[in-house]
């Protein structure tokens, strides 16, 4: 399985999330999880977490069957203002999560994105949310205003989470439990784990062709 954060627009969390999904998946799943990281200015470089450094097609081909071949689950860190690379990992994947800051310029670039990454697993993950209520609220309704019916996750409230990344290798066990959760969450939503909800109890169940591509 091939999980990849894509998008034009840098600080939108792609390598940091890139870390948390794979920590959090190696500990529900029990499972070594791969990170392969396409991004040279990545924050990843400077922390303990693991990553494969792609450089060209020969790196890419590698990686790729090294996944196959020991079904591994592939978690890919995306490079920004490259329309090329997100095209070529939105067709490898089999899950493509595009995040995103709730400001106007950077759901603007989104937009543009998907002409490049929209797909049938393509999600929008709208990231860090204010933990003020009132501010949060204005920043997913314009979120809403602007996206309209595009598929979103629930949102992530990033607090500290790079410090949380740098002081160690399992950074989600220091990580705030309503984080954690979130992410849980998120994972269950869109169909890689199987499972309840933490937090996001009245949620829609995933639907069959989602749970149809998911690891058990």
């Amino acid at each position: 399985m091939i999980i990849s954060f894509l998008g034009s627009k840098g600080g939108t969390g792609k390598s940091t999330l890139s870390a948390l999904f794979a920590d959090i998946l190696s500990q529900r799943l029990k499972r070594k999880i791969e990170i392969a990281c396409v991004d040279h200015d990545s924050v990843l470089d400077d922390t303990p977490v693991k990553a494969v450094q792609i450089d060209d097609k020969d790196d890419t081909k590698q990686v790729l069957k090294f996944a196959d071949k020991k079904k591994r689950i592939l978690i890919v860190d995306g490079i920004a203002n490259s329309s090329k690379s997100d095209k070529y990992w939105t067709k490898k994947s089999d899950f493509v999560f595009l995040p995103f800051t709730p400001d106007e310029r950077s759901l603007n670039r989104v937009l543009d994105d998907l002409g490049n990454i929209e797909g049938l697993n393509t999600w929008l993950i709208p990231n860090q949310i204010s933990s003020n209520r009132l501010r949060a609220q204005k920043q997913l309704k314009l979120s809403a205003q602007i996206l309209k019916n595009k598929r979103t996750t629930f949102p992530i409230q990033q607090k500290s989470i790079i410090a949380d990344i740098y002081s160690g290798i399992n950074p989600s066990r220091k990580l705030d439990v309503v984080t954690h959760w979130n992410i849980h969450d998120i994972l269950v939503q869109v169909g890689i784990l199987k499972g309840e909800y933490l937090i996001h109890k009245g949620a829609p169940a995933p639907s069959k062709k989602q749970i149809g591509s998911i690891y058990n």
